[in-house]
């Protein structure tokens, strides 16, 4: 089976009954893993067959950056831009902005959530534009956004250089919603981008990690990887974004993996888990997904999101399912002070 669907309640089994024993196949047959793992039960308890296996592990860690591998989410973004695959670079930050600024039980007006969004690939694609600091992580965009603002010959930065642009241009096309809005639309359509990337923004471990990664799509995606992802509910949008771009990359590149979504009931909506399951069931992936209580995964999708997952095992009793676990070494993050891309200083510099 290549897509499996497991209910039950907590201690019921699911884990350490059924999924323990489906990672211990995978790793005997040298396939990759993607393993969604916040309590670290399957790091604990697989880390020393892993190395022995000669597997390179992986753990991003969200709720521990500095006990981490650490994640730049711009990494793929930057891989497909530098492979002129720039249809699916765009394509990959929409689908980023839509996981940073859509709320799944907003049913209000959406000009703002999505004008917030297109506003983001905008800038995303302006820094891969005109940025030769390939050093620059997620954390230039504050910069960017800030000082896009500045006065600079009668407008704001941003728009002197959106101005020089091609209004064909992909950037000036998702930029012009913000550029050209009146004075207090403008100002809404940013209080919603920088509410949301605030987020990351204010947390300076987590911006640390993103400069100091020792994880990158492009290279550690091998025919023996295990990626360890320990969510941490306030950044569950990241977890989400690093599972579709792994999920892409793979894809992409004929790489095989097995995806454990542990507890993905508790997950934010992952958007494009219908592709997911199909191209699992085309044979491309694996895809195992647990969840406690079917109720409230069924509230987060639409009607028959799950309907084509080839097996249900649902657990109804509750069994002994102690397994001992070993402490097993997280990863330390390197100390390098994060640089930022200056947007201030290139615009004044060419324009």
């Amino acid at each position: 089976m290549n897509t499996t669907k497991i209910i039950g309640k907590a201690n019921m089994g699911k884990t350490k009954k059924i999924l323990f024993n489906e990672v211990n196949k995978n790793i005997d047959n040298n396939q990759s893993l993607f393993i969604l793992d916040n309590n670290l039960e399957y790091y604990n308890y697989f880390g020393l067959k892993l190395k022995e296996k000669g597997y390179k592990i992986k753990v991003i860690n969200f709720k521990n950056p500095l006990n981490s591998d650490g994640y730049e989410p711009l990494e793929y973004i930057k891989y497909l831009y530098s492979k002129n695959k720039i249809d699916l670079c765009i394509e990959q930050i929409n689908e980023m902005g839509l996981e940073l600024f859509k709320n799944d039980k907003y049913h209000g007006d959406p000009f703002w959530e999505n004008s917030a969004s297109d506003y983001f690939t905008g800038i995303v694609l302006t820094l891969l534009k005109i940025s030769d600091d390939k050093s620059y992580t997620f954390g230039s965009l504050s910069n960017l956004i800030n000082q896009g603002e500045e006065p600079y010959k009668n407008f704001n930065m941003l728009k002197v250089y959106c101005n020089s642009l091609d209004i064909m241009d992909p950037i000036y096309i998702n930029l012009s919603t913000i550029n050209n809005a009146p004075v207090e639309t403008r100002g809404s359509i940013l209080s919603v981008v920088k509410q949301k990337l605030n987020l990351f923004f204010t947390r300076p471990e987590l911006l640390k990690s993103f400069y100091n990664n020792n994880f990158k799509i492009d290279t550690d995606i091998t025919d023996k990887v295990a990626i360890f992802v320990i969510g941490y509910k306030p950044l569950y949008n990241l977890s989400n974004i690093l599972l579709n771009q792994v999920y892409s990359y793979s894809k992409l590149n004929n790489q095989k993996i097995t995806f454990i979504l542990d507890d993905f009931d508790n997950l934010n909506r992952v958007r494009n888990i219908e592709s997911i399951i199909d191209d699992a069931n085309k044979g491309y992936f694996n895809l195992y997904l647990t969840c406690k209580n079917e109720e409230v995964l069924l509230d987060k999708y639409p009607k028959n999101t799950f309907i084509n997952i080839e097996k249900t095992i649902e657990l109804t009793t509750k069994e002994d399912n102690h397994i001992e676990l070993n402490n097993y070494k997280l990863p330390t993050l390197a100390n390098e002070k994060p640089i930022y891309f200056d947007f201030s200083k290139y615009i004044k510099n060419n324009y």
